[in-house]
């Protein structure tokens, strides 16, 4: 009987072990499913809980969360990713160092790391780094939010116009959707500098395209004119 119950509680407690485990990895597609899985199991969950807390800027929750991810997953440079950013919400530079050279080491390419990587390098000012960071993420389209955020950040300073007016002129395939995803992100004087600093360098979008930046900036109630000479259009306040 005894031997019966111990077998009953052994099964019970295996199939809340995969239960676990499912909705762990089911929380990737859905993020709410996370706040339900324990730490020990969460090893997705643990980086979408950290993720949202840095956002929401609840910095000890989000470095505990870093700090468990790292426990349970920690080879992939996005673990690391995820606690530098924890560490430079709550102000800890030198683990967020630590962690940005052995998550630049094992992977940069991740979008975690190519974040985590350019905010470092505005931070010091290294704007042609920070430029090449956030055009990796553009081209990627991952983390959209907080690579607008970063891109805003970069163009408030000159040279960092300059950095970024020069990637935008070169060939590629990002540079049309950011044409009008700036608007709701960066000031408008700054991205027009940007543009009109790209425009200098060869960039030369459709006057279509630039008819619809035009039209967001109108439903933000930003007017601009568009300027058309002998077929190379240009925004102007």
């Amino acid at each position: 009987m005894i031997a019966r119950a111990a077998g009953i509680l052994a099964l019970i407690a295996a199939g809340s072990v995969i239960s676990c485990v499912q909705i762990d990895r089911a929380s990737r597609d859905q993020h709410s499913l996370s706040l339900l899985v324990p730490s020990i199991f969460s090893a997705e969950s643990s980086r979408i809980r950290g993720s949202a807390a840095t956002q929401a800027g609840l910095g000890s929750r989000a470095m505990s969360e870093a700090k468990a991810q790292i426990k349970l997953r920690p080879m992939p440079a996005e673990s690391l990713s995820l606690l530098v950013l924890a560490a430079s919400a709550q102000g800890d530079e030198d683990t967020a160092l630590a962690a940005l050279n052995a998550a630049t080491q094992r992977g940069w390419r991740e979008p975690l790391s190519q974040f985590a990587s350019g905010q470092s390098a505005l931070s010091k000012g290294q704007y042609d780094i920070a430029a090449q960071r956030i055009v990796a993420l553009l081209s990627t389209a991952r983390l959209p939010d907080e690579t607008m955020t970063l891109l805003a950040e970069l163009l408030q300073q000159p040279d960092g116009r300059e950095a970024f007016a020069k990637r935008l002129a070169a060939h590629g395939l990002w540079q049309d959707a950011v044409l009008v995803n700036a608007v709701d992100n960066v000031r408008p004087d700054d991205w027009l500098a940007t543009l009109n600093a790209a425009s200098g360098n060869g960039f030369s979008p459709t006057c279509d395209r630039l008819a619809t930046v035009q039209e967001s900036y109108q439903k933000n109630g930003v007017e601009l004119k568009l300027e058309n000479t002998n077929g190379h259009c240009a925004l102007r306040r």
